[in-house]
């Protein structure tokens, strides 16, 4: 018995409650499935599967329906294929959320990592741990994370917001970007809000990480206060940048789950004020 993470693409299998599908008889399933499985963890106590369903697996517009991966089986329920951010969102980013971010993590490494870097050799799973291994050279796959910084700038009772060039009309969030080599994540903070804003930043402070699988990062976010420059969009990556306040908040913001969001709803509720 175990709750299973079925991917295909950017969508998890999932029930109509907002729960993962879960499966009494676990041997049943894996018979019907014919694909390589492996653990992600727990939850609520009972273990917890990855499989990837691959592209030719049933999206519910097509061909079968999701339900079809679990007809006859105890305990599904009646699942569906939900894209990966909305899970985000129903979930709140709390444990089924950490379940499926992992669970897409390493299916993402898996599916990048058939070869071996150095020689070409095709890479070998280690059944102990998640690792592939070269027989060859030696050379060790573990998997990737990508860190990933995020800041919140504030001006007293103004956050400064940026709006991407990949994001719907009207969305504004807070700087982000990946920490380059070399670099701590100080550094990339500031370079960061410099580039994408002509802004330079001080009094960096913690405000915390979250692991964001798009497709292996570790977001860490923090706030930062205005030191000085004309706030204006790169044109590159951003196309706007804005002071915002209380009274005159952005048309949207990010969805709740991400660390966007939660700098986001800090400021507005308070944040700013309560640290002085």
């Amino acid at each position: 018995p175990a709750y299973w993470v079925c991917l295909r693409g950017e969508s998890v299998v999932m029930r109509e409650d907002g729960t993962l599908p879960f499966v009494e008889d676990g041997a049943a399933f894996l018979s019907r499935l014919e694909r390589s499985v492996f653990p992600c963890g727990a939850l609520d106590g009972l273990p917890c599967y990855a499989v990837d369903l691959g592209e030719a697996a049933p999206d519910g517009t097509e061909g079968e329906s999701a339900s079809s991966w679990f007809q006859g089986l105890p305990e599904a329920g009646a699942p569906t294929f939900l894209p990966l951010r909305q899970i985000l969102a129903l979930t709140g980013g709390g444990h089924v959320w950490q379940a499926v971010g992992t669970a897409r993590h390493l299916i993402e490494w898996r599916r990048t990592s058939r070869f071996c870097g150095v020689c070409g050799t095709p890479l070998e799973m280690n059944p102990d741990e998640n690792v592939f291994a070269c027989r060859d050279c030696g050379y060790q796959a573990w998997p990737r994370i990508s860190p990933a910084v995020i800041v919140a700038v504030r001006d007293g009772d103004r956050l400064l917001l940026g709006h991407n060039a990949s994001f719907p009309d009207g969305l504004y969030a807070p700087f982000a970007g990946f920490v380059e080599p070399g670099e701590s994540l100080e550094e990339a903070c500031c370079r960061e809000v410099r580039e994408e804003s002509g802004v330079e930043i001080t009094d960096l402070r913690y405000f915390a990480s979250q692991h964001w699988p798009f497709p292996g990062s570790l977001m860490i976010a923090f706030t930062a206060v205005y030191r000085s420059g004309d706030a204006r969009a790169d044109g590159l990556e951003l196309t706007d940048v804005r002071w915002c306040t209380r009274e005159d908040p952005p048309p949207a913001v990010p969805r709740k789950g991400g660390m966007g969001r939660a700098l986001y709803d800090w400021f507005f509720t308070g944040g700013a004020m309560a640290d002085g």
